[in-house]
């Protein structure tokens, strides 16, 4: 064979592996692409499976995992905020506040990349309501009047979303729990916030109630409202319903003891 001929098969060849190595190297990113996805996915319903099961501070413990992968992933980040606003309500002193703040940073994170998630929306309520239970003044006037933007935002998505009708019903407790350096803020800041009742969150809380009739943490809130609104009667009643309730969640018992001590105090 001469070298020219020898040559051109050499060089035959070194295009073939280049050809080779252009077909390769797209096949295996798509193929890493993929199994990464499909591997974000079982994490993901993995956390979700410890989340039903009443595990809910492994389950945020599963969802910042993932976010540790992919820092965009908007279901993980709606229901990591979800988690951070409960997880915080369970620390006490200035311990919760940095779990609220990043119950608001995930929710703000998970309605940048969706604004019309239902779930998202609920976050950040919740967030907002969380940080105005331990805000002065003025940050709580903001927080209140933004947690009912963003409830309304939830509902008017999904009107059977349970957990927003409950956020709702807790909006208009604070609302009418304000005190008068509160309402002067709240006018000087805002003009005044929207008006919220006794009533109305007794028929949020029934609302909720009616979509998730397993959400024990209502029971409680609607009893509360009930017994505020001097109605004892249906206070028992709702508490007693409450009670004979299979706890679920990982507040369910300690919000079981709050019923029963609630329920000993008015019978």
């Amino acid at each position: 064979m001469s070298n020219a001929a020898i040559y051109m098969c050499i060089l035959r060849q070194k295009q073939g592996r280049r050809c080779l190595k252009q077909i390769l190297i797209p096949l295996a990113c798509l193929f890493f692409r993929f199994a990464g996805a499909q591997d974000l996915e079982a994490q993901l319903a993995a956390a979700a499976k410890l989340e039903a099961a009443g595990k809910e501070t492994e389950a945020l413990q599963q969802y910042r995992e993932i976010l540790q992968q992919d820092s965009t992933h908007p279901e993980a980040l709606s229901h990591a905020s979800i988690l951070c606003s409960l997880e915080g309500s369970r620390q006490t002193g200035k311990a919760e506040t940095p779990y609220f703040r990043a119950a608001q940073q995930y929710a703000a994170a998970a309605l940048r990349q969706n604004p019309d998630q239902t779930t998202a929306n609920l976050a950040m309520a919740m967030a907002l309501d969380r940080l105005a239970s331990v805000s002065g003044v003025k940050e709580k006037v903001t927080y209140l009047r933004d947690e009912k933007k963003y409830a309304d935002l939830a509902l008017k998505i999904d009107p059977q979303n349970a957990q927003a009708w409950y956020i709702l019903g807790a909006w208009n407790i604070r609302i009418g729990n304000m005190n008068f350096a509160e309402k002067a803020a709240a006018k000087m800041l805002f003009g005044g916030l929207p008006k919220g009742s006794l009533q109305e969150a007794i028929q949020d809380f029934e609302q909720c109630r009616k979509l998730d009739p397993a959400f024990i943490r209502n029971y409680y809130a609607l009893a509360s409202a009930y017994h505020a609104a001097e109605d004892d009667l249906k206070a028992i009643s709702t508490l007693q319903q409450g009670l004979r309730l299979r706890s679920i969640r990982q507040d369910d018992n300690r919000i079981k003891q709050d019923c029963r001590k609630l329920l000993e105090q008015l019978q």
